[in-house]
């Protein structure tokens, strides 16, 4: 096997994947481009999209005489190593995503859903922990005009609300309102005749 490892521009390694496997005859390269589901909150819905797993990193297969026409055609733009240790990382990361995703875990929360918990940026905002939406961020519901909204938070940014001490509540001060009587001790007037 002959896999090189190469770089693209900024944001583009879907699109010259996408060209390479158009004129995969003209060039006789295949292209390995392993992906994640990335998980996000649109709208205050959890959405996933695949995204690459290596932003502007490509493996491609027998390009070695085809670097000059990848590099003006395709917006490759370095090609950084090829050789043994290439070729089995790259069988290592295929065998790992035999349909090109790799698999990601659940991720783990330090919050359970509808704890209630203090948002740090808002002064201590409270709101409630819905669910964990990666590594470093979480959905969280905030109180705001009236209804609850999902947002996304860092996990750094959020703590735990200390849980209120249960103290016996002091007595409430009756107040004693002065009564108005229905009598008055006024002479009542006089009526004409």
């Amino acid at each position: 096997m002959a896999w090189t490892l190469c770089t693209t521009q900024p944001n583009s390694e879907l699109r010259v994947a996408r060209r390479l496997d158009l004129h995969r005859e003209k060039f006789n390269i295949d292209v390995f481009l392993p992906k994640i589901i990335h998980r996000y909150c649109h709208h205050g819905n959890l959405r996933s999209a695949l995204r690459p797993a290596y932003p502007r990193y490509l493996w491609l297969k027998n390009c070695l005489g085809a670097f000059y026409d990848l590099r003006s055609v395709f917006g490759v733009t370095e090609f950084l190593k090829s050789g043994d240790i290439v070729d089995r990382s790259v069988m290592a990361l295929m065998a790992a995503c035999p349909d090109g995703v790799l698999p990601t875990p659940e991720p783990e929360s330090p919050f359970h859903k509808d704890d209630v918990v203090l948002i740090r940026s808002l002064s201590g905002q409270p709101a409630v922990f819905d669910r964990a939406l990666n590594a470093a961020e979480a959905i969280v519901l905030v109180e705001w005009l009236g209804r609850s909204v999902p947002t996304t938070v860092s996990f750094d940014d959020l703590i735990k609300r200390p849980d209120l001490i249960a103290s016996s509540p002091k007595p409430r001060r009756k107040r004693h309102r002065r009564r108005k009587h229905r009598h008055s001790s006024a002479p009542a007037p006089s009526q004409p005749q």
